[in-house]
């Protein structure tokens, strides 16, 4: 009777010491799927800024080639190139910040993976523990 107990306490406590080590294993690979998809959203946000440059450099060349061939180069080309300008400055600003926010929101799951990851292990510590304390009492209880 008292091998098949101590034959079961080992092998509850292997598992759970398994059952930790996979959640730590878990909890590293979802921080590795996280900065792959960050890196992804930086580049599309990346291409998004070059486009709205391209976008903007086209728009003035078509306002400044307008004015040129009517003859009303002023005040209202360069309002229309200074309103591009300005138009191209907001989609780059709104480009970095959804770019700093997917940074901050992989450092959060990054975060949330790594407390998963610990709590596993205490539960499974946990575990091992409570099964020592009941083995323990078994034993002074001489039911081993």
């Amino acid at each position: 009777m008292g091998v098949a107990i101590i034959a079961s306490l080992v092998g509850s406590v292997g598992s759970q010491v398994m059952a930790a080590k996979e959640a730590k294993d878990a909890a590293k690979e979802q921080r590795r799927a996280q900065k792959v998809e960050t890196a992804i959203q930086m580049e599309q946000n990346r291409k998004s800024a070059v486009q709205a440059i391209r976008e903007a450099r086209i728009r003035s060349a078509m306002v400044q080639q307008s004015a040129t061939n009517t003859g009303a180069m002023g005040s209202g080309q360069a309002g229309a190139i200074g309103s591009i300008q300005s138009q191209a400055g907001a989609a780059l600003g709104f480009q970095g910040m959804q770019q700093q926010a997917a940074m901050n929101q992989t450092q959060f799951l990054a975060n949330a993976a790594r407390s998963q990851g610990r709590a596993g292990t205490y539960g499974a510590a946990s575990d091992i523990f409570g099964q020592l304390a009941n083995f323990g009492l078994a034993a002074k209880q001489g039911r081993l």
